[in-house]
């Protein structure tokens, strides 16, 4: 059974990391962590009540924590703390979401990542043999 959840693990695994880490790589490199954040947090909801200087931070902190979560899920190393920061992430998505638009459909985007990493956080204890965290810590 142990081996059937580390395959399933690492499919999930490999797939939300791919996903995140690209657009983390698209956010850092192409866009640009700045001009990212500018455009998207600080122009995207300057018509709201969030305050400035928190749209910055989540501007920033957004390609950053894609990059890094998605890239420690492919390489199943802090498997847990990886899928706990990106599911906060997520959240994070659905109430920017929700501030701009309370009636936004998340569920063709946000809501199927956010699955994966909460799959991968539950199935990771049962198996997670092809990982990194598997030949560190066992």
């Amino acid at each position: 059974m142990q081996d059937n959840t580390s395959w399933a693990v690492l499919a999930l695994r490999l797939a939300a990391g791919l996903i995140f880490l690209s657009m983390g790589i698209s956010k850092v490199f192409i866009i640009g962590i700045i001009p990212f954040a500018e455009s998207t947090f600080v122009k995207g909801y300057a018509g709201t009540w969030l305050p400035e200087p928190l749209l910055w931070v989540a501007g920033v902190i957004d390609p950053l924590a894609l990059l890094i979560g998605g890239a420690l899920l492919i390489l199943g190393l802090f498997t847990r703390w990886a899928c706990i920061g990106l599911s906060a992430f997520m959240l994070m998505l659905v109430f920017g979401h929700m501030v701009m638009n309370p009636f936004d459909d998340l569920t063709a985007r946000a809501l199927p990542y956010f699955a994966m990493v909460l799959f991968v956080l539950y199935l990771a204890p049962k198996g997670n043999r092809f990982s990194l965290d598997s030949l560190i810590w066992s």
